[in-house]
């Protein structure tokens, strides 16, 4: 039974009592891994050495995200408004500050906020009608927390066709086709995309689903994949901090 695990040459290997690689037992601390909400997990799983049984204390929190664009409505004279729609039976769309007071559309801009913290105008983002793709490894992906799921297909013979081959090609090649910016209509907001195909359960029929995200995944409660021991703050071994793994 596996005890822990390690990246070599991009394959990932178990580490067993009986089969392993030099392991250092690392102490942690246990201030790392406070904070967030308690829970238990339980569950029993059937491997090729047996019955493994899980059942454990964990703790848990809504992931922290990184806004790839980070946009806001100001005035003119700097004053932060939101969009709100009102009115009864159709509402409309309307531009009001923090004191409740409705501002009109042509004292209102978008504004991007940069890392710095420095703001500047922009010109609203537009539905995009040119889509530009690029096939990257679906691992990508993974670091992008989703907004929505978007249906693609194609309504003529050749257009089919063409996605036909694009689905062969990423299912063969375990890419996925990503798309730098894309906005679903006119306003603040602008997603990364990734396209991949997904097959119907006879297989006779396939669909094509894009992936839509405004937040990259900023992962924070990492543990250490190889055997360690969470010890008091002061018992930590300083030279063998977990590292925080590179993403890109």
């Amino acid at each position: 039974m596996a005890i822990g695990f390690f990246r070599e040459d991009g394959v990932i290997k178990p580490i067993t009592k009986t089969k392993t690689k030099k392991v250092v037992v690392r102490k942690v601390s246990k201030e790392s891994f406070e904070g967030g909400k308690i829970a238990n997990l339980k569950m029993s799983l059937k491997t090729e050495d047996g019955t493994l049984k899980i059942d454990t204390p964990i703790r848990w929190e809504t992931q922290k995200v990184n806004k790839l664009v980070k946009t806001e409505w100001r005035t003119t004279d700097g004053i932060l408004v939101k969009v709100k729609y009102l009115g009864g039976g159709k509402k409309r769309k309307a531009f009001v500050d923090v004191d409740g007071n409705e501002r009109s559309k042509d004292e209102v801009i978008l504004v991007q906020v940069l890392p710095d913290g420095e703001r500047q105008e922009i010109t609203p983002f537009k539905q995009t009608t040119a889509i530009k793709a690029e096939a990257r490894s679906k691992v990508v992906m993974n670091e992008f927390l989703p907004t929505a799921f978007l249906e693609v297909w194609a309504d003529s013979t050749d257009g089919q066709k063409q996605l036909r081959q694009l689905a062969w090609y990423l299912l063969r090649s375990g890419r996925v086709a990503a798309v730098r910016s894309f906005a679903r209509g006119t306003g603040k907001t602008a997603y990364v995309g990734f396209l991949y195909p997904v097959l119907s359960p006879d297989g006779k029929t396939f669909g094509m689903e894009m992936m839509i995200s405004e937040n990259r995944r900023d992962r924070q409660r990492w543990m250490p994949s190889e055997p360690s021991e969470v010890v008091e703050p002061e018992e930590e071994d300083e030279e063998l901090k977990p590292d925080i793994p590179e993403l890109f």
